[in-house]
């Protein structure tokens, strides 16, 4: 019944937003606020063979809210803000976290990200409340799959060109609440174009909180260095490679790897295939989440997907992983995957 409610309600919720959105194509008022969202439904399939905590197949149905809004202040300046809603049946969360941080029941509801952005030529400056994802790939770490007040980290981060080197940094603290101590996030990236290829280096220092270096590092040092590099080739205008390396200055399990083929088919359908390899202490930890790589932690296999554009508004996303467990974890430090896994998502996206 209720994974009924969650499809009837995310479809009802898709329907009526592209009746009364279809004809709106600038929702900017005279008083320069704009706003602007999607709807999401996501059906997830995850089968695991060796879970030592019972039931390794798991599926469900959920249905996301997203609403970005922007009120500009000035020339360059705007204050930004992201409402947050996701309706998941308690089977779901249970069984998959449902990506959210968060304080209370399974209709998760928040103003997740919020602050003002700055703009000057070249370069753009966040400050607040927002999505951090760091790396080529996101393979050090990435938040966009998340969702809730808790996850996101707030900061100063800046993008522009220093010459024709394209420059990120960033200085961030986490937002733990419920009494947790905070983590803080030190990231510079630099990466340079050369004919058709790109050549990226990074470097993060992260100093855990307490609870973050006691839940999550498996020396439990609050201090940790870590290092990427990343290297992009065209192979043709529609055929490209990526590939992004990182490694933590933990004692073992410190490396991981990222290698992604992706193709422009035509205007409409894109896709592609990665392999990654992402031990358990190369990437950056959160206090509940663990490893926070775009991939997964602990982890080494190989993932395929698929995009299909249905209009300018509208798509269908398909994506499959099949991985096996680096590590072996007991069932006292459960974090990471319980074992070999495969998962599968089918996504439909309605954006206005």
């Amino acid at each position: 019944m209720k994974m009924k409610k969650v499809a009837c309600m995310a479809a009802a919720a898709l329907v009526c937003s592209g009746v009364a959105l279809a004809d709106s194509q600038d929702t900017t008022t005279s008083s320069g606020f704009h706003i602007d969202g999607e709807i999401k439904l996501r059906y997830r399939v995850d089968t695991n063979k060796h879970d030592q905590f019972g039931d390794g197949t798991h599926k469900g149905l959920r249905g996301i809210l997203l609403l970005n809004m922007t009120q500009s202040l000035g020339k360059n300046v705007d204050l930004y803000a992201r409402y947050s809603y996701l309706n998941a049946p308690d089977e779901l969360i249970n069984n998959f976290g449902a990506d959210v941080v968060n304080d209370g029941n399974n209709h998760y509801s928040a103003l997740d990200q919020y602050g003002i952005e700055y703009k000057n030529h070249d370069w753009k400056y966040v400050l607040g409340a927002q999505n951090i994802s760091l790396g080529a790939t996101g393979l050090l770490y990435d938040d966009s799959r998340y969702y809730g007040k808790h996850i996101f980290n707030n900061g100063l981060q800046a993008f522009g060109k220093i010459g024709s080197v394209a420059v990120q940094s960033l200085i961030a603290r986490s937002n733990y609440g419920s009494g947790l101590n905070n983590d803080n996030i030190y990231y510079m990236h630099g990466s340079l174009p050369v004919n058709r290829s790109t050549f990226g280096f990074g470097y993060a220092r992260v100093n855990y909180g307490a609870d973050t270096a006691a839940s999550q590092v498996e020396n439990k040092e609050t201090g940790m260095n870590y290092y990427t590099g990343d290297f992009s080739y065209n192979l043709t205008n529609t055929l490209f490679f990526h590939s992004e390396f990182i490694k933590s200055s933990a004692a073992d399990n410190n490396k991981g790897v990222n290698l992604v083929l992706f193709h422009n088919f035509d205007a409409k359908n894109n896709g592609g295939i990665a392999w990654f390899r992402v031990e358990g202490q190369a990437a950056i930890q959160q206090e509940s989440q663990g490893n926070m790589t775009y991939q997964w932690g602990n982890a080494q296999g190989v993932g395929v997907f698929f995009n299909h554009k249905i209009n300018k508004d509208t798509t269908v996303s398909i994506t499959d992983f099949k991985m096996k467990q680096i590590k072996r974890l007991s069932e006292k430090n459960p974090s990471g995957m319980p074992g070999d896994q495969n998962t599968l998502r089918i996504d439909l996206s309605y954006k206005f």
